[in-house]
Order: C-alpha cells, then sequence, then structure tokens
C-alpha cells in the first residue's frame, strides 16, 4: 500500500486490520496497480468515508472501555502556523467554563507537538462540540460518533466548504463561521455571536 506519509497513516491501518508493514513509500515500480477513487483535500465519498469512519468507530468500541467513551467532551482544535485562531486563549477560557457548566469535559487538540493518538481516538469519540479553524485537523472527526456539532471558522473573504459535505456525510451538525475581514492567519472572529452560537448549539443536547 503506497502512502505519502506512513507515520500519520500508521495510526489509522492498524484500526482496519491492515499491518503496517504493508506500507511503502516513495518511489516504487509496480506490476500490478490498483488505484481507488479519492478526493480532493478534506473531501471524501460518501460510501468510502462512511465504511471507513464506521471501522474506525468499531475498533474505539471494541477497544476501549464504556467510560471513557461517553460523549460529553468539547473539543477545541489549535493550529500553530497558517489559519490559527488570534483569539485562542479567550476561546479556551469560555470553552472551559461552558463545559464545567454542562458537567463536560473540555479538551485541546494542540497540533504542535500532536497528542498521543490513543487520548486522540477517545476524545474525538466522546467529543459533543468540535471547534476548529479550517485544516487537516478537522479530519479526525472521522472518529466522532453521529450526532455531534461541529463549529469550523472560515477564511474571509476565501473560505473552504469542503468539511461542509464532510459533516454532513458523517451526520454531525455544522455551523461554519466566517473570520473577520483579512488575511487567512491569524484569524479573528466576533466573540459575541460566537459566545452565543456555541450556547445554542450546546441547549439542544
Amino acid at each position: 500500500i503506497h502512502v505519502a506519509n506512513p507515520g500519520i497513516l500508521g495510526n489509522i491501518f492498524p484500526m482496519l486490520g491492515i499491518n503496517k508493514i504493508r506500507l511503502v513509500t516513495g518511489n516504487i515500480h509496480a506490476k500490478l496497480l490498483y488505484l481507488p477513487p479519492g478526493g480532493g483535500c478534506g473531501w471524501f465519498r460518501p460510501l468510502s468515508g462512511l465504511a471507513l469512519s464506521s471501522q474506525v468507530q468499531g475498533h474505539i468500541i471494541r477497544t476501549y472501555p464504556h467510560h471513557q467513551l461517553n460523549q460529553n467532551t468539547i473539543v477545541l482544535i489549535k493550529r500553530s502556523s497558517k489559519r490559527w485562531l488570534a483569539q485562542h486563549e479567550q476561546i479556551v477560557t469560555f470553552l472551559q467554563q461552558s463545559a464545567k457548566n454542562l458537567n463536560m469535559s473540555f479538551w485541546v487538540f494542540n497540533d504542535r507537538p500532536a497528542p498521543p493518538f490513543e487520548m486522540t481516538k477517545t476524545k474525538f469519540y466522546s467529543a459533543k462540540l468540535v471547534v476548529a479553524p479550517h485544516g487537516a485537523g478537522l479530519s479526525n472527526v472521522i472518529m466522532t460518533k453521529p450526532g455531534a456539532s461541529v463549529i469550523e471558522v472560515l477564511c474571509n473573504p476565501r473560505p473552504n466548504s469542503c468539511y461542509y459535505s464532510t459533516m454532513q456525510t458523517l451526520g454531525h451538525m455544522y455551523v461554519g463561521l466566517l473570520a473577520n475581514k483579512g488575511p487567512c492567519g491569524p484569524m479573528t472572529i466576533n466573540l459575541d455571536y460566537f459566545k452565543q452560537l456555541v450556547r445554542k448549539v450546546l441547549t439542544r443536547f
């Protein structure tokens, strides 16, 4: 199985029952090549995406005790380079308090350094709400149970709606929040509106 980054995908394939020793990278010569259909960054085909999500979540359910998998976590994704949230600390403070008020837990997925994959699996699986700037970290929602909510902060004036269709396919409620006009990193948002939005999303549970 040829992959561009065996380090990242090396965590996924064992969840599918595929041994990592089958992964190869770099330039290779193949006598017979099978090329499955793919998609652009952030997009996946509905049937294959649902099949992948089902396999991954099934692995999590079989691996971890039930008390670790209750859907009671607010997850905030922190990006360290482009498209990062300038008001990250204020957002952390608000989401921490919101989680406390509702007897939920709060967790920050920091991309530098990335947390252990074992923790990533359980935290995203148990997420009721995921808040994130647009970026690859949102791909982790394939591990999140259907019915969760996702608030994605999008660049202004060049939003990318690829994760909208992904969330719809996975059965998550999706809200795209357009950042204030300006460069795509750092991004700023209307904090008052964001807080109202979070409260409204959390009260739907």
